[in-house]
């Protein structure tokens, strides 16, 4: 009976094997150091030769990179072709050196669809990082990890060249407002955008925020975390919306918005920013 029920295994052709495989988990998760071990589905390159086969040779199985450990870094590499892949560079100490891995990764860069920088001072690191040639880039996510914001350069962020960009996640970084359009030329192909401004930085006012994401005709997803001025009005908040209304700005119109998250510490704003969306 149990030879019956494997044999049923042996008839699926290798693709809907390989796809049933890339449902497992790509990561088995250390509590200490996050994805630092092998792959979860490893363990099916163990059951039979058949099964082993397919899975070496799936690419896409492979196509998570993580700079962190090195050797499986490498092989992912290797084993993922040449289809699009994500690659993810995380560090824990402010001291700690790039993984030897990714240089051999970044030489891969014109095939990452998603790359994902995480850690401390990721503003020492980052010059470190030469992000050019991104064509196929679609997501991207900058998380600081410190209480030192990371400076992203209108001049040489993403070298100009990521005409399929989508999806932006920036937390802990900083930029020029007044520099929005040469900054954000990816503005037109936007879906995604979350900013979580640092605390002890400057907010931009009320009209380069409003300029700026007037700019961003495609989105669908929009979250802004502590990135509103403290208005110098009542605090009354309805009083302060009939206020708002009465203006003669113009209407901020984002006609594909669908998700929209906004927190600040001071809730004034909010409504004001509220009572600007057309």
């Amino acid at each position: 009976m149990i030879r019956q029920k494997l044999s049923i295994w042996t008839l699926l052709p290798a693709e809907i094997l390989g796809d049933i495989f890339d449902l497992l988990p790509s990561h088995r998760d250390d509590p200490i150091v996050p994805n630092s071990k092998p792959p979860a589905w490893l363990a099916v390159t163990h059951v039979c030769r058949r099964w082993r086969a397919v899975s070496l040779s799936y690419a896409r199985l492979w196509s998570d990179i993580i700079t962190t450990p090195h050797q499986w870094a490498e092989v992912s590499i290797s084993r993922s072709k040449a289809i699009p892949v994500t690659l993810t560079i995380r560090w824990s100490s402010p001291t700690e050196p790039l993984p030897d891995s990714l240089a051999v990764a970044l030489s891969h860069l014109p095939r990452v669809s998603a790359l994902l920088l995480s850690g401390p001072l990721i503003s020492r690191h980052l010059p470190l990082i030469p992000i050019k040639d991104a064509n196929m880039l679609k997501q991207l996510r900058i998380e600081e990890a410190s209480n030192n914001p990371t400076s992203l350069d209108e001049d040489t962020f993403l070298k100009r060249k990521a005409p399929l960009l989508e999806r932006v996640f920036m937390a802990g970084c900083v930029f020029s407002w007044s520099r929005w359009s040469s900054f954000c030329f990816f503005a037109s192909s936007l879906r995604s955008l979350v900013l979580v401004w640092p605390t002890n930085v400057p907010k931009p006012t009320r009209s380069e925020l409003h300029e700026a994401l007037s700019t961003l005709s495609q989105l669908q997803t929009l979250r802004l975390s502590d990135l509103f001025v403290e208005d110098d009005v009542d605090s009354d908040i309805m009083a302060h919306v009939a206020e708002c209304k009465d203006l003669a700005s113009p209407l901020l119109s984002l006609p594909h918005l669908k998700v929209l998250y906004l927190s600040n510490e001071d809730s004034v704003p909010l409504a004001s920013f509220l009572c600007t969306l057309e």
